[in-house]
């Protein structure tokens, strides 16, 4: 009965969805990203609770938090996906907005070639981690987890194929390949001096975490990209690690199903604003 309710919302929400795109459009287009979302937590609640109705409750529960982790994972692969291709990802412009015009067009593209690299060489150590997980099963549904492990190579790839797109729009060949080229160069000097890095210690802390975070995004680097850097740097660099450590902890800081609130809030806040409620309650 409840999944028969929860699709009866589904589709009152989607025929919503219509209605607005028709003769709300400028609603629509503030809303718009929200409604789909309703639409997508109702198919996961009909989902689960289906599942819920011919099994006990142990099996259940794991079922409930097996499929919230997955569904904030693959929200938040795709938002990211969708930050880097419209260019909202967070970053620090402060230094970079006071550059001449043809120096803030190099910082840009600068930092969009890092973004790329850094992309790229995750790609791999994120196909290996899936691939790992592929041998564990889901205790309720006993379905492989690499599925949900998944979503990283995939998202990882589809946001490097957006920065190259955005990259190539840019239209300057000359300025894209030495781009390119620098992060390039600086890969292969910090690769070089590796044997040094390991001596320092305690202090390469400072050095990829304060130092390199800093530099990058000071210089307009995407602030998750800097941080990326500086970790992969630093596992890559001073210890023996393997990088699936690193994608492992990405895997984690995505799964707390806490995070599936983050959107409704978002939503509850652009409606009380539109609706002029905040006004009224500021005042």
């Amino acid at each position: 009965l409840i999944s028969d309710v929860v699709l009866i919302i589904a589709a009152l929400v989607t025929v919503v969805d219509l209605a607005m795109n028709a003769w709300l459009h400028s609603l629509y287009l503030v809303l718009g990203i929200f409604i789909p979302l309703i639409v997508t937590n109702c198919i996961v609640l009909a989902r689960v609770e289906a599942f819920a109705a011919k099994n006990p409750t142990r099996l259940s529960a794991f079922d409930g938090l097996s499929m919230g982790i997955g569904l904030t994972i693959v929200l938040a692969v795709l938002g990211a996906v969708i930050a880097f291709r419209r260019g909202e990802h967070m970053r620090m412009t402060a230094l970079v907005a006071r550059l001449s015009p043809a120096g803030r067009g190099v910082a840009d593209v600068l930092a969009l070639a890092a973004s790329l690299v850094f992309l790229v060489l995750q790609v791999p150590a994120a196909l290996n981690y899936a691939h790992e997980e592929a041998a564990i099963l889901t205790p309720a549904l006993e379905i492989s987890a690499g599925w949900r492990a998944a979503a990283l190579p995939v998202g990882l790839a589809l946001m490097a194929v957006v920065s190259l797109l955005r990259l190539l729009r840019q239209g300057d060949w000359q300025r894209l390949c030495l781009a390119l080229v620098t992060v390039g160069l600086l890969c292969a000097v910090m690769t070089f001096l590796t044997p040094a890095w390991r001596e320092l210690g305690q202090i390469n802390l400072l050095v990829f975490f304060v130092g390199i975070t800093g530099l990058c995004v000071f210089a307009g680097v995407p602030i998750a990209v800097s941080f990326g850097w500086a970790t992969m740097g630093f596992l890559a660099l001073t210890t023996r690690l393997p990088l699936g450590v690193m994608i492992g902890r990405m895997e984690e800081g995505m799964s707390h199903v806490v995070l599936l609130s983050v959107p409704l809030f978002v939503f509850l806040g652009l409606l009380i604003e539109m609706t002029g409620m905040a006004r009224a309650m500021v005042a």
